[in-house]
């Protein structure tokens, strides 16, 4: 009947779910439609000309022309083709590389100075080097941005390592299992969360330094049409891709957090959030 409460084992009513709270949500909404509201209201005052700040209505209509055009499609296109060149790249260099580091304390004190000295460089100090060799193709966008993209996969998955249960392995020795077995079924179960950690770094970073990359050295892609569209003087078309420019990362970050939530639910990194 409609009217009775389901009873759990123990003779207690059963209890709901608490409901999720929309307050955050809304905060985090409010936080990005506030820069739109400044942008309509500093329009609305007249201080800048339509040179500097076009209208925000006029530039969505133009951004909506570009998309119907099919632009805005192929930039996107092409700037998420460098990044995931990249991050594919990273990942194939950087997923061993920790491994070794993480579990031989040799190669870990013995690679330390050479990897604190190559951190060190500024990726945007590689550009002139890159387009010397390359000039504006992709080849220069991945010389930048895929030792950008290695180091903090490198380092997440080689944390990863070094903190296995040395008894896991121990047991797993004792068995005399395989390597490979141990690797599958103890390593990277354990360094798993850790490793997409890492990819949810890489993967926003990476992309932010695309666009960038892009804007400097023409490299095609949402990032070169900014640069076109200011060296021609289209003002609408600057403002209309930097919006694509900052909904892309805006969208890389809402789906690198979900992706890492639905994968890794334990994950320490998502525990700690807020």
């Amino acid at each position: 009947m409609s009217g009775l409460v389901s009873l759990p084992s123990d003779g207690t009513p059963a209890r709901r779910a608490p409901p999720r709270p929309i307050g955050p949500w809304l905060g985090k909404a409010a936080f990005l439609l506030l820069p739109l509201a400044a942008w309509h209201l500093l329009v609305l005052s007249g201080k800048v000309g339509p040179e500097v700040l076009p209208r925000l209505d006029a530039t969505l209509l133009r951004l909506a022309a570009l998309i119907a055009a099919g632009d805005v499609p192929a930039r996107i296109g092409e700037t998420l083709t460098g990044w995931a060149i990249s991050l594919l790249i990273a990942t194939s260099i950087a997923v061993p590389l920790g491994i070794l580091l993480g579990s031989s304390a040799f190669a870990r004190q013995s690679s330390r100075l050479l990897v604190d000295a190559v951190r060190s460089v500024p990726p945007l100090g590689l550009i002139p080097l890159a387009l010397l060799l390359f000039g504006a193709r992709r080849q220069t966008e991945l010389m930048v941005t895929v030792p950008t993209m290695l180091w903090p996969i490198m380092l997440q998955v080689s944390h990863g390592v070094r903190d296995i249960d040395p008894m896991l392995v121990e047991t797993g020795r004792a068995f005399r299992l395989p390597k490979a077995t141990l690797l599958r079924h103890v390593l990277m179960p354990a360094v798993t969360p850790y490793l997409i950690t890492g990819l949810r770094l890489a993967a926003v970073m990476g992309l932010l330094l695309c666009i960038g990359i892009e804007v400097l050295t023409y490299v095609p892609g949402v990032g070169a049409a900014i640069a076109v569209a200011q060296s021609v003087g289209a003002v609408l078309d600057v403002y209309a891709y930097t919006l694509v420019a900052i909904g892309l990362g805006v969208a890389m970050t809402l789906a690198t957090y979900l992706a890492e939530g639905l994968l890794v639910p334990w994950s320490p990194a998502r525990r700690r959030r807020p």
